[in-house]
């Protein structure tokens, strides 16, 4: 009987394409597990990025609508990720 890979969930509240050091640990560690599947759950600064990505072994979902007008002073944006992330 063929093994299932086990799935594991990360909570960012900043992720790709933001690269600080958590986010480039986060992406190593991503890269070298390759038996496992990741769902990256992340919040949604800018409308334009995508709502859903696929990188290696890694699933991006981007929570929240985004906002161009004030990116990156989003206080009621980046306080509800944290129940919508859960919700997800």
């Amino acid at each position: 009987m063929e093994k299932q890979p086990q799935h594991i969930a990360v909570f960012s509240l900043a992720y790709d394409p933001f690269s600080g050091g958590a986010e480039i640990a986060a992406r190593e560690i991503v890269k070298r597990l390759t038996d496992f599947n990741f769902t990256i759950l992340t919040h949604r600064f800018d409308s334009s990025w995508p709502a859903r990505e696929e990188k290696a072994n890694a699933k991006i979902l981007r929570i929240g609508t985004g906002s161009r007008r004030d990116r990156y002073n989003q206080r009621l944006g980046k306080f509800l990720y944290i129940f919508r992330s859960w919700l997800r």
